[in-house]
């Protein structure tokens, strides 16, 4: 089924994007304007919570078309089964794996986790049962995610609902989790760099105006601060301190004479090459270590101007928060990199585009530093407890 997913989102979400642009302007704004709170004064807000129904809201417009992403239905299940399912898997890796299938049965949260699926697939049955009969009629399908896997799983022969509403629930949850955990990050680093935000606000504003006031896929690429911003967030923010995970099913010898046995476990490390200060000059010297200094004009720099390239690239759009190179693997790397990033780098510059067009937004008093992560084994998760201020841009 995960084969199904990929392939859907390869190829299919990804050709479309440039002509989802508008349909997810709309809707960013609409859910921007009511998830967030007036705030006409400066407004202390966790705002992991209003940007989880934001994605979720925004994801849905695609994933399953516009009458159905604002259903409570979908919104509850969809947020509590990606809050549930990092959970769920914690609590089974505390048993050894035969004793899993048997915890499983009892565990709280997987025992939700198969109550939101039997919720899902309840409020998607007569909904695939509607576009089929419409395939059959041959009247127009909709233009949506779930018409893609409905497409793609039927060539495979994957017909039951209850598989359809397995995939459709593992794309959701791998959008919206760390869509929103992203986007939460790069506001906590805005936040504490004031500067930036008006700078972000002022490229908007000019994209806007050179693109007819529309946000075209242009007008998105266009937004090269506001990707390097995104990009310097992820650098000193990864999402995991290893780029990936394997485990070898036969012995592999590497080029450079290298021997790793079969049912071995490798690992790429990601952080230092992130970090490092050969790559990424001028950080802070304390007496013990290097510190990394957030830069909001890194990036944006060594794709627009003639700034020293200290990888040496030999194209400086490797520079932008969706590539996937050696020197910075947060999307994975190679043939099995994240392919959902580039839906998600639109979604994420979108929300930010609105939110800063809107409001203001800094540290609470008496906060001087960015916030910290939280170190869990190889995730490097964002703190989802923290607030920031916002306040309505006043002119």
């Amino acid at each position: 089924m995960t084969v199904v997913v990929n392939h859907t989102v390869k190829a299919d979400l990804i050709r479309a994007l440039p002509r989802l642009t508008d349909r997810l302007t709309e809707e960013v704004d609409r859910t921007v304007k009511s998830e967030l709170p007036p705030c006409d004064e400066w407004t202390a807000v966790k705002i992991t919570e209003p940007l989880l129904n934001i994605v979720t809201i925004v994801s849905g417009l695609i994933f399953l078309g516009p009458d159905l992403s604002r259903k409570p239905e979908y919104i509850r299940a969809a947020v509590d089964y990606t809050i549930d399912i990092t959970a769920a898997v914690g609590r089974l890796k505390e048993w050894p794996w035969w004793m899993r299938p048997i915890m499983s049965r009892i565990i709280p949260e997987v025992v939700r986790l198969r109550g939101y699926r039997q919720e899902m697939q309840m409020f998607l049955e007569p909904v695939i049962a509607e576009r089929r009969q419409l395939k059959v009629a041959g009247e127009p399908l909709p233009d949506d995610t779930l018409q893609w896997l409905l497409n793609r799983a039927e060539a495979a022969g994957i017909t039951d609902v209850a598989d359809i509403t397995h995939m459709q629930l593992l794309l959701t949850m791998a959008a919206i989790h760390t869509t929103t955990l992203t986007a939460t990050r790069i506001l906590y680093d805005l936040a504490a760099h004031p500067e930036a935000v008006e700078a972000i606000r002022d490229e908007v504003r000019g994209v806007l105006n050179d693109n007819g006031g529309v946000m075209t896929t242009k007008a998105l690429f266009d937004m090269k601060l506001t990707d390097s911003v995104m990009r310097e967030s992820q650098r000193l923010n990864p999402p995991f301190s290893d780029g990936f995970r394997r485990y070898t099913l036969k012995p592999i010898t590497l080029k450079d004479g290298t021997f790793i046995p079969a049912h071995s476990y490798i690992e790429a490390a990601n952080t230092p090459a992130l970090q490092d200060p050969n790559h990424y000059p001028n950080p802070e010297l304390t007496p013990t270590a290097y510190i990394q200094t957030f830069d909001p004009y890194r990036f944006y720099k060594l794709r627009t101007t003639d700034a020293p390239d200290p990888i040496g690239y030999r194209n400086r759009e490797q520079y932008q928060f969706v590539s996937v190179t050696k020197e910075n693997m947060s999307f994975g790397f190679g043939r099995h990199a994240c392919p959902g990033r580039f839906f998600a780098a639109n979604e994420i510059k979108l929300i930010l585009a609105r939110m800063l067009l809107d409001y203001d937004i800094k540290m609470p008093e008496g906060v001087e530093t960015p916030y910290k992560n939280l170190s869990i084994g190889v995730v490097n998760a964002t703190d989802v407890t923290k607030e920031i201020l916002l306040r309505k841009v006043r002119c």
